[in-house]
């Protein structure tokens, strides 16, 4: 049963800025992943009012993830990921941005083991760093960036369980992401379902909420073009995802979601695909 989670877990770990999982791989074992993520919207939130870009208009990002996790001893793991992106607006004329991805490097201790306390759930405490990418920020003309481009740190309290025939897995996750600089301060929650439809096939589907705790609002006061990365952003989004574990100790997932309310955000639709090896 563990090996099975921590397949889904390192299938959907390049987006751990969205979620996290309370399962972790077993002592001296763990997972490498590498994954394809692409990002596009036309549509988008200023402040809280919805508008567009002009037809044909729109924010673009691609990005390659890679990401690790490894149990070092029983109940403590060490999670990674970085990357490379570049994010594009209307590039005919404006430009892009690339560069190094923001990369994490955070340490996960499992409190309770719910494979030996079978009455309670697995919960486990996640802290992690956040070290800034190397790619252009925005600026006037360019309302995008790949990233928030600030270090930082989050803390999370994460808690699943598995139901007892081991097909349905419930998990969720409550957070809070600091960064330096003019980035506001984040709370983050998630919560999500993975059904594991036969030992080769996996399925799931979540909901991420990430809501700034302060900032400015486009086009209000206090605003600048040059300062989106101050703006108080808020997104919540849905997704869903299927994931192949029958090529041995090699997997495939592929995941989808859509962010269905926002504050100073885009109204992304996102696909990911993901390869992941057993190390």
């Amino acid at each position: 049963m563990n090996k099975l989670i921590v397949s889904v877990i390192l299938f959907i770990l390049p987006l751990s800025a969205q979620a996290n999982f309370p399962w972790i791989s077993e002592e001296g074992n763990g997972f490498i992943s590498v994954s394809l993520v692409h990002e596009k919207f036309n549509d988008l939130w200023e402040g809280t009012n919805k508008t567009s870009f002009a037809p044909g208009v729109y924010i673009e990002q691609q990005t390659l993830m890679v990401a690790a996790e490894y149990a070092f001893i029983e109940d403590y793991s060490v999670d990674f990921q970085t990357g490379y992106t570049r994010s594009t607006f209307d590039s005919a004329t404006r430009g892009d941005f690339k560069g190094l991805y923001d990369s994490n490097l955070a340490v996960r201790w499992r409190w309770i083991d719910e494979t030996i306390e079978d009455n309670l759930p697995t919960v486990t405490f996640r802290l992690g760093v956040i070290v800034a990418g190397n790619y252009e920020s925005s600026s006037k003309g360019n309302p995008h960036s790949p990233g928030d481009g600030e270090s930082g740190w989050e803390g999370s309290t994460i808690l699943g369980k598995m139901s007892h025939d081991g097909k349905i897995a419930f998990y969720g996750e409550l957070g809070l992401r600091q960064r330096s600089g003019r980035v506001p301060d984040d709370v983050f929650y998630n919560v999500g379902l993975i059904n594991f439809y036969s030992p080769s096939w996996s399925f799931n589907a979540d909901v991420n909420v990430v809501k700034g705790l302060s900032g400015t609002d486009i086009k209000q006061p206090g605003f600048s073009p040059n300062e989106f990365d101050a703006l108080k952003e808020e997104v919540s989004r849905y997704g869903v995802g299927a994931s192949f574990t029958g090529l041995g100790d090699f997997s495939i997932s592929l995941n989808a979601s859509y962010v269905f309310k926002g504050r100073n955000t885009g109204k992304s639709k996102v696909i990911v695909l993901s390869l992941s090896q057993a190390i």
